[in-house]
């Protein structure tokens, strides 16, 4: 009688493989979905205090002075626009803007993730639940 007889997987261990692949990767959409919902949260919570941050710092760097420059004095500007230009680059609050536009990005990268996941989820969940490998 040959050994590889003897080596035959029972019939369980199949379907007990599969349900655990299929226990794994509800773990990691579940994990996954409390990621982004927290990444989502926090940047929420913060854009509004990078706001008020910004809008301080462009108002005492000068920045809105020189903005409101260009419809008070349009052909003052127009004569000077290159030095107005260099004095409004240097007169933007790059740090704050900065921070605020990662948040921003942070945000809408972190939704487009959630929805994304959202769609996919159902999907993962229904197919775990009426699976032909779990009795």
């Amino acid at each position: 009688m040959p050994i590889t007889n003897k080596l035959e997987p029972s019939e369980e261990l199949f379907p007990k493989i599969m349900n655990r692949i299929q226990k794994e990767q509800r773990i990691t959409a579940r994990r996954h979905l409390i990621l982004c919902f927290v990444m989502l949260a926090g940047s929420m919570l913060a854009i509004l205090p990078l706001y008020q941050v910004l809008r301080q710092a462009m108002v005492d760097s000068g920045f809105v002075d020189f903005l409101m420059l260009i419809f008070s004095d349009t052909e003052i500007v127009m004569a000077y626009r290159q030095n107005f230009i260099l004095s409004v680059l240097e007169a933007l609050p790059i740090m704050s803007l900065a921070a605020f536009l990662a948040t921003v990005l942070i945000f809408l990268e972190s939704l487009r993730l959630l929805l994304r996941d959202l769609q996919r989820t159902p999907r993962i969940f229904k197919l775990n639940r009426h699976s032909q490998f779990i009795k």
